[in-house]
């Protein structure tokens, strides 16, 4: 075996401090590596943080190759100043059909088959489609309406016509009352009817999606922002907002028609003493789900963590006193009141307690009847 040959004492003294720094530094066998750079956070990482609701869709079964690619691939950064002259829902850097059509091929024969020969071109690809992830298969929403799910698509469309979508019926209410029938019977009979369903142009996919959806009842957003859509001025810019509103205006309202005022699911004195009455808030807190209105509205265990009660007697007086009626009927030229002469409905700047004055104290809002 050769030997190497010893280092001659007399070589340069920075060459031998270079050759041994090399030996210190250089990776000793069995010697523990340094872990791996982490990876540097990317845009869409910063979008998660602010957008929870997609963090957790993101956790079923099936994810849009789409995702992987980052938010920016259909989204313009909502704080860039492109932003702001986008008009595109959602911030999507193009229309939603364009906007797939650049990864999906329209023409494919397999695309065309499986959507029936329909012109679905310049459909919104999210009305049967969850554009991150879905637990069912080609990523369809969660909530499948019926003829949809069946894939009886001829059950509500006929052959295209002049390249545009053809219904089986006259209209898309009349469609949707072929098998709803008895939604379209209590409309009908319905004292107080929604306003949406009383005009001639609009229609039952106004609020609802015919094909795919993640929201109950197939509506295509979530209560509120669905209400507050056409019902604008609610609650914005509102300090204090009533719990029920955070939830559902479905909780106090019915969304087609109703035997009472503004659609409500009973007179404005029973509707808020379903909840604030001593009597009746217990239920809402034994852990249990909790059947409002007859049985109209039921609400999941634990919906509230507090509501404040009052001690009604003699079916009308306990508030804000013993002996103070709670509600009155008109009568001798007097104007009758009940809980939303004190009270708004929805939110209020003023108080917790919502006052109509939107002042922290109730003496003003007294000195308007006790003067």
């Amino acid at each position: 075996m050769r030997r190497q040959p010893p280092i001659s004492p007399h070589l340069p003294a920075a060459l031998l401090l270079a050759a041994a720094l090399a030996f210190l530094l250089a990776p000793q066998a069995g010697a523990a590596q340094d872990p791996p750079a982490a990876a540097a956070p990317t845009a869409s990482d910063a979008c998660l943080k602010c957008h929870a609701p997609i963090q957790t869709a993101l956790k079923r079964k099936l994810k849009h190759a789409a995702v992987d690619m980052g938010c920016d691939s259909c989204h313009i950064n909502h704080r860039d100043k492109q932003a702001a002259q986008t008009k595109t829902e959602h911030y999507l850097t193009g229309k939603q059909s364009e906007l797939c059509a650049g990864c999906h091929d329209y023409k494919d024969k397999a695309i065309a088959a499986a959507h029936k020969g329909q012109p679905f071109e310049t459909a919104e690809c999210s009305g049967c489609h969850d554009p991150h992830a879905s637990d069912r298969p080609k990523l369809i929403a969660a909530q499948a309406h019926g003829p949809f799910d069946a894939r009886q698509c001829d059950s509500c469309h006929k052959a295209p016509k002049d390249g545009k979508i053809a219904l089986t019926a006259a209209s898309t209410s009349e469609l949707c009352f072929t098998c709803h029938a008895d939604l379209q019977e209590r409309y009908t009979k319905a004292k107080s009817k929604h306003t949406l369903l009383s005009s001639d142009i609009n229609t039952c996919t106004d609020c609802h999606d015919p094909h795919a959806t993640n929201q109950a009842r197939a509506l295509k957003r979530p209560v509120t922002t669905l209400c507050t859509t056409c019902h604008s001025g609610l609650t914005e810019e509102k300090k204090f907002v009533h719990e029920p509103v955070k939830g559902s205006c479905a909780i106090c309202h019915d969304a087609h028609g109703s035997e009472h005022s503004k659609n409500l699911h009973a007179p404005v004195e029973t509707l808020c003493l379903e909840c604030h009455n001593t009597k009746t808030a217990p239920r809402l807190f034994d852990g249990k789900e909790t059947t409002l209105f007859s049985g109209k509205v039921t609400l999941p265990p634990q919906s509230y963590s507090e509501i404040k009660t009052i001690e009604i007697t003699k079916g009308r007086f306990g508030h804000p006193t013993g002996n103070h009626p709670v509600f009155a009927d008109a009568k001798d030229g007097k104007p009758g009141f009940n809980c939303l002469t004190c009270h708004l409905p929805h939110a209020a700047n003023g108080s917790l307690q919502l006052l109509v004055t939107e002042e922290p104290t109730t003496m003003t809002l007294c000195n308007k009847c006790h003067k």
